[in-house]
């Protein structure tokens, strides 16, 4: 019973599950008197971590479920990814195996795609900001002609759509000169019948970050 003590003290939640399960201790857990004992021990929080991390299966990156400690986690990790786990894990609430733990899964997953500063356009010279709504031709291929824009540097997102048009494209470019150049790259890309440019007048709020 010291061993356990020692390890949910010292090791944090995370750390606690994957020892527990190697140890003579792990056969026990299923009785009241040890979960009760342990549950005294711990934060009533931190049970619910090391409960939830015991019954947590093991998932591959397609059926992973999110549960509401990924959550924290993510929001945490979408206000600040440059942060130390342990700093993190002062953030949220939770213990910084736990949150080594979390990030390590999400990004095995593919829930966390990739871990990349967010640059200031303006500061760096690219101050328009918009948007080019692209009507494809008759026959083509709407797929083929968003993956053929896509491939332009200048281009940030590309959605295909259903409306009177067929896709509709958000860039940042350093003047309306580049704009236009742009455009006319758009308007000539096999494929697109016509392409209609929005130029961004001042940007009120351009957040990436989900509310989760």
């Amino acid at each position: 019973m010291e061993l356990i003590r020692i390890v949910c003290e010292e090791g944090g939640a995370s750390l606690f599950c994957r020892r527990i399960v190697r140890t003579r201790f792990a056969g026990w857990l299923g009785t009241l008197k040890l979960c009760e004992r342990l549950k005294a021990w711990l934060h009533v929080e931190w049970w619910e971590i090391v409960m939830a991390q015991l019954k947590r299966p093991t998932a591959s990156a397609e059926e992973y479920q999110v549960d509401e400690i990924d959550k924290r986690v993510l929001r945490g990790y979408q206000q600040d990814a440059s942060l130390p786990y342990k700093e993190l894990g002062d953030v949220i609430g939770l213990p910084p195996s736990t949150v080594f733990d979390r990030v390590k899964r999400l990004r095995k997953a593919g829930i966390i795609k990739s871990i990349i500063p967010v640059l200031d356009a303006e500061r760096l010279g690219y101050k328009t900001t918009a948007w080019i709504t692209v009507k494809i031709e008759k026959g083509a291929d709407c797929c083929e002609v968003a993956d053929r824009i896509a491939r332009m540097p200048d281009v940030q997102e590309v959605h295909e759509i259903v409306g009177q048009y067929d896709i509709f494209l958000k860039v940042k470019v350093r003047d309306n000169i580049d704009l236009h150049n742009l455009s006319e790259r758009v308007s000539k890309t096999d494929g697109v019948q016509e392409a209609f440019s929005m130029v961004g007048v001042r940007t009120v709020k351009e957040d990436i970050r989900l509310n989760i």
